[in-house]
């Protein structure tokens, strides 16, 4: 079974500064995980066999959905995250952000729930989810050394 991912992808100015960050990564330490990944915020993780009706159930959500500003706060770090074993380094968002997309992704996981196969948990919604852009997933002993960058 396949696993698919929706996320919400930032304009450009934001997508360039998300690059950037990236880029002195790479630069400083070399490829880490997330690095190749375009700047975006994910939503959800799932699988399906109905990957037609859940884009047929996402395209109905997004006829009207309004742009929105997204405010970066400052930078998180997932220390050790669960995922991927590394310290991940991302950019956070503001409180008046968070109730917002909260209930975009709530929205997004009741409408598709339905086809999701819960082949693959995802333990992320509502409360638990904690919005952000990820730059990179950073090998604990390299960490020190792009951080303070």
């Amino acid at each position: 079974m396949e696993q698919y991912y929706i996320a919400l992808n930032p304009e450009k100015k934001l997508a360039d500064l998300v690059n950037n960050q990236k880029k002195l990564v790479q630069k400083t330490i070399g490829n880490q995980k997330y690095l190749q990944d375009p700047p975006h915020l994910t939503l959800i993780i799932f699988t399906t066999d109905k990957l037609n009706d859940i884009i047929q159930e996402l395209e109905n959500i997004i006829k009207n959905f309004p742009k929105f500003n997204i405010k970066l706060k400052d930078f998180h770090v997932f220390y050790n995250d669960p995922w991927t074993k590394c310290n991940t380094i991302t950019y956070s968002l503001s409180e008046e952000n968070l109730s917002f997309l909260r209930k975009i992704q709530l929205k997004v996981t009741d409408s598709i729930d339905k086809f999701n196969t819960k082949g693959f948990d995802y333990a992320y919604i509502g409360d638990k989810w904690i919005p952000h852009i990820t730059i990179a997933s950073i090998e604990l002993d390299k960490f020190d050394l792009v951080f303070e960058k």
